[in-house]
């Protein structure tokens, strides 16, 4: 099946044969890697080292890539733009026009020969193709846009070992081979053989189905263990070393990603929303339609009627005009339904999606769910972490109290320590840390993983300790997590004797401290009295914490190696055993700077009307000295009771979480205590000491009363309250692969501002969609009822369906890409967000459609009925015999069409400009900023060009007559006094006299949508995006009833064993 290995005694099946479910359950697997040699023998055959990694030779890197393959994403397959335009074809409305524009062809043809007969078929025919292209062609930007933008979602880096240097890789570019190091949060992206680690325990759930955690342990010879970490799988805790074996395809998630090569369209809440609004104006279009041609057809029954008598009527009926017009009269009704029905709309949302997002990612902010965008601009309430997001993750060690000493921050780098006090202290450092500092090219140096390890790294390595020296003698690691707020390692001191390393929050590790250092030269120890604790806390804890420095505690003991039982220890509850009696080293101060740009930040999210919480896992007296300078905290806040808090206290005074049943019949968490949770939450600023069950807690509750919220969140336990905000921002440079996962957001600078960019983006999304929402609007109430009008009143719609076509153009395409395009401004964030039950369209907007629709209607219609009689526009009186005798005749006859053209050419003028009032809904302002979007102002442009060139060029092909420059100028000049009217608009009528008016703007359910007017009437590309999700629907239902269906299985057997075992007790009794 593989080629044999050239450079490599083995086949490339050797090593992907050992990663499936089935074969590790069975031991197949661990029998496969005794067969390789183990560990030694299988570095040996991928010519690497566990010490030193892969070389990174630009030649043996090519020929790893060459056998192996790459780790590298294989490109979903692309539909060409000829596929796309095809694809547009598959509209139903379009195949009706088309069948009609055939049958007006052949009666063209059959009645006015070759010469004159095609052009007005033909002329459909072209306008829809130009269509169809422009459609087909934002489709395909569209679509290679976001395939960048996914693949860029999935990139991250891991820490690899290569030419004896740890640094951090892409996935994208790992190779079999390499050294991984892995750790809590992680999710494996390849496949890896673990070689070294401690209490390495993995969630195979995504892969095997196994829902329980799965201890990962090195192989043995002779033992049965499990050192196989698979592709896909996370690390729940613990950390380790492993050697890649298989990456990409080869992957056991790569042969599933494989499978599975059709790409999921992903639908928003915001999408949903508006499907209710096109399904409604959609029927409107219908109606409006249908009635225009009966309205058509009945003038042309009644004209018939008085002109030919009761005699003769049904002979002077069935002539070849007569189903001309009838014919023309079903086009017309057909284009007002390819107008009204609003393509656009979604086209919108999706444009304003594409653009938010790729300019995001340029302001450091990753999305992964595209509903995440809309959503944070309803943002009111930020929960932010501290280290990193509010402080610049620089951290440096600048106090300490080190064997009862207390050192300043010009002594720090100065402190005279013996030699006993400098191993037991700088030992502990190295060794219990997971970090790397790497020196780069200049002698900076890197730091890789969390930025306190790092500090006191640093500090290690200014007194002379290396701590790559010291990482391989672990017996026994316990990683840090939030909950714990603390970690251990456990290392050989001597043949009979472990010491164990301790350090974490100050007060946690010291309240486990029975003794401490006195003194900096040697090891003299004395006991620590509750008094002393006190004293230590109040003089040194909170005297640091008041410096907004973060506080460390470092601790060691010594005990018997024959006394230890690792397998004991590696259970998590037993680690507070291990963590007792300790004897405290001492404490250190951090200083992480403040970033210089929170405090601007924060302001604009206090006049923004967005409340920022910081909850962090630090000390409390740190925690407000932070938020005090970042203007968190202001000093009305200090005067309230609940102003700062520590978690302990928040979950006793709010009671936890209960379940309840809502209306739909859905269960969900709700604070116990909802009374004193909104006594609380209305004047919380700081949480401190939190964990991640306090962040949880608080999250629900402020949701329950339809706050919407975003949350920072870095850790693997940060995951639940990340899911369960409305929008959550994970951590790029700090955060776990599980947090990440969990996110909505990814901030790739771990920077507040960051958040506050995409509180910005986020409201300019749904602005973008309401400035569309308002000029479709405006459109399509006139040109719907201009068209019925003059079918019911003339017997014509003075707009034919070329020209309807054109118009569709103009406020489909081109207006969703001029107006959802718009650049944000920083006078987004001088609003209030907007509510979870704020309706789309506002009263502004009803007034801006309302406003504007009556003057174009009115103008519309007075040049309809009146334009004749108007100076300036030169239209030419035409008697009924004049105008049957023009159209009977073999040439164009310009006379004949200078009304309609004139009305054509007023009309798309009128949305030209109105376009430009749709910039702004509710400012005076309309032009400010107008130069920032070129592609406006390229449309703007465009449209007029194309437009002038209509009327002067386009002759019988369109039905219209060149015009004059003095008829231009007057169309163009009731165009442009759009402008003034909708200014006039704005100052004069208030919009509260509209407050009233509204429509049904619930979401819509995805089957109600696949069943919708609006999308049976809709392009096809848009339809099967509710048909993948509406089978993804299907889908995840299933597999919730399949599980929902194991578990009650499983629980009635658990219920049969315990009967079981309950009748043998009562026998045995």
């Amino acid at each position: 099946k593989y080629p044999e290995m050239v450079d490599f005694p083995l086949k490339r099946e050797d090593l992907t044969y050992m990663f499936d479910g089935d074969r590790i359950r069975k031991g197949e697997s661990l029998q496969q890697l005794e067969k390789l040699g183990g560990n030694e023998e299988l570095l040996q055959k991928l010519k690497t080292s566990y010490k030193h990694g892969i070389k990174t030779d630009e030649a043996e890197l090519a020929k790893r890539r060459e056998i192996f393959g790459t780790n590298a994403p294989k490109p979903l397959p692309v539909k060409g733009l000829w596929e796309l335009i095809v694809e547009q074809f598959e509209d139903q409305i379009l195949r009706i026009l088309l069948v009609a524009a055939t049958v007006s062809l052949i009666i063209g043809v059959w009645k006015e020969g070759w010469e004159k007969g095609w052009i007005e078929g033909t002329t459909i025919y072209i306008a829809v193709v130009i269509i169809v292209t422009v459609s087909a062609g934002n489709n395909y930007l569209k679509d290679k846009q976001f395939r960048e933008l996914m693949k860029q979602r999935q990139q991250r880096s891991v820490s690899v070992m290569r030419d004896g240097k740890v640094d951090e890789l892409s996935i994208y570019d790992l190779l079999v081979g390499d050294i991984l190091y892995v750790g809590t949060g992680d999710m494996m992206p390849v496949d890896v053989v673990l070689l070294s680690g401690s209490n390495v325990k993995a969630d195979e759930s995504s892969q095997t189905g196994e829902p329980d955690q799965i201890p990962k342990v090195p192989f043995t010879p002779g033992e049965k263990t499990n050192p196989f970490l698979l592709s896909g799988s996370q690390m729940l805790d613990g950390k380790g070393i492993g050697i890649v074996v298989a990456v990409g395809e080869e992957t056991m998630l790569g042969r599933i990603r494989s499978k599975l090569e059709q790409k999921e369209e992903e639908v928003t809440g915001l999408q949903l929303k508006l499907e209710r609004i096109a399904d409604m104006i959609g029927k409107v279009g219908l109606y409006a339609a249908i009635l225009t041609f009966i309205g058509m057809a009945g003038n042309m029954f009644l004209q018939t009627y008085l002109n030919k008598g009761e005699a003769n009527y049904w002979d002077s009926l069935t002539t070849f005009k007569n189903a001309s017009y009838l014919l023309d009269s079903l086009i017309v009704g057909i284009t007002i339904i390819v107008v009204a029905v609003p393509e656009g709309l979604p086209l919108a949302v999706t444009i304003a999606l594409a653009y938010s997002v790729g300019r995001m990612k340029k302001e450091n902010n990753l999305v992964r769910q595209l509903q995440s965008c809309e959503t944070m601009g309803g943002a009111n309430n930020i929960c932010s972490d501290k280290t990193g997001t509010l402080t610049q993750n620089l951290m440096t060690v600048v106090a300490g109290y080190i064997g009862g000493v207390k050192f300043e921050k010009e002594d720090i780098s100065k402190m005279n320590l013996g030699d006993q006090m400098k191993k037991v202290l700088f030992e502990g450092v190295c060794t219990n840390s997971t970090a790397f500092i790497v020196e780069e090219e200049g002698g900076k140096d890197k730091r890789m993983g969390s930025a306190t390890e790092c500090a006191l790294l640093v500090l290690a390595k200014q007194y002379g300790f290396d701590y790559t020296q010291y990482r391989e003698k672990e017996v026994l690691a316990i990683p840090f997590s939030s909950a714990r707020k603390r970690m251990t390692m456990v290392v050989p001191l001597n043949d009979t004797t472990l010491r164990i390393y301790t350090k974490g929050a100050s007060e946690i590790v010291l309240d486990r401290c029975d003794e401490q250092i006195r003194g900096v030269t040697d090891l003299k120890v004395e006991k620590l009295s509750p008094s002393d604790k006190k004293t230590i806390e109040k003089d040194i804890i909170h005297n640091f914490a008041a410096q907004a420095y973060r506080t460390v505690c470092l601790a060691y003991k010594d005990i018997d190696s024959s006394s230890f039982n690792k397998a004991k220890y590696e259970d998590a509850k037993n680690h507070d055993d291990l963590e007792k009696g300790l004897t405290m080293i001492g404490i250190v101060g951090i200083q992480d700077p403040l970033r210089e740009d929170v405090p601007d930040a924060v302001a604009r999210c206090h006049t923004a009307g967005i409340t920022v919480r910081m909850v962090t896992g630090d000390n409390l007296e740190t925690a407000k000295a932070i938020a005090k300078g970042c203007g968190i905290l202001r000093e009305e806040d200090l005067e309230k009771q609940y102003s700062t808090i520590e978690g302990c206290d928040f979950r006793k005074l709010v009671e936890g979480l209960e379940q309840v049943t809502d209306e739909k019949g859905n269960k969900r968490d709700k604070v116990k205590n909802m009374e004193k949770f909104r006594e609380i939450a209305s004047q919380l600023k700081v949480m401190a000491r939190s964990s991640p069950d306090d962040k949880y807690v608080l999250v629900t509750g402020l949701r329950w009363d339809d706050n919407v919220i975003a949350v920072t969140g870095d850790g693997t336990n940060d995951a639940p309250a990340l899911k369960k905000a409305d929008v959550g921002f994970a951590m790029g440079k700090a955060g776990t692969e599980v947090a990440k996962e969990a996110a909505d957001i990814i901030l790739l600078d771990d920077n507040f501002s960051s958040i506050v960019t995409a509180a910005k983006w986020g409201r300019n999304i749904y602005n973008s969609i309401r400035k569309f929402l308002q000029f479709q609007l405006t459109v399509n109430v006139v040109a719907i009822f201009m068209a019925f009008v003059g079918g019911v009143a003339l017997g014509e719609s003075p707009l034919n369906s070329v020209q309807m076509l054109w118009v569709n153009l103009i406020m489909d395409t081109f207006a969703s890409l001029a107006l959802a395009t718009e650049p944000p401004s920083d006078a987004l964030l001088k609003v209030p967000p907007y509510g979870k039950k704020e309706a789309i369209i506002n009263s502004c907007m009803w007034r801006n459609i309302v406003v504007q629709g009556l003057y174009q209607v009115v103008v519309l219609s007075i040049l309809l009925f009146a334009g004749k009689r108007l100076p300036y526009l030169d239209i030419p009186e035409l008697s009924q015999e004049k105008i049957h005798k023009l159209e009977e005749s073999e040439n164009f006859e310009e006379e004949l069409y200078i009304h309609n053209t004139i009305i054509f050419h007023t009309f798309v003028f009128m949305q030209a400009f109105n376009e430009i009032n749709a910039r702004k809904i509710e400012e005076i302002n309309i032009f400010k900023n107008f130069f920032n979007n070129w592609l406006f102002f390229f449309i703007e442009i465009l449209t007029i060009i194309v437009q002038i060139a209509l009327i002067q060029f386009g002759g019988i092909y369109v039905k219209c007559s060149p015009l004059k420059q003095e008829q231009h100028l007057a169309c163009l000049a009731i165009g442009a006094f759009c402008i003034i009217w909708g200014l006039i608009g704005k100052v004069i009528i208030p919009d509260s006299l509209f407050a009233g008016i509204g429509v049904n703007e619930t979401e819509m359910d995805i089957d109600e949508a696949f069943k919708s007017t609006h999308s049976r009437l809709r392009r096809p590309t848009i339809k099967k995006q509710w048909t993948s999700t509406r089978k993804n629907k299907i889908r995840a239902v299933g597999k919730m009833a399949a599980a929902q269906k194991r578990a009650q299985k499983m629980k009635q057997s658990q219920q049969f064993i315990q009967q079981i075992l309950y009748l043998e007790i009562q026998k045995k009794k």
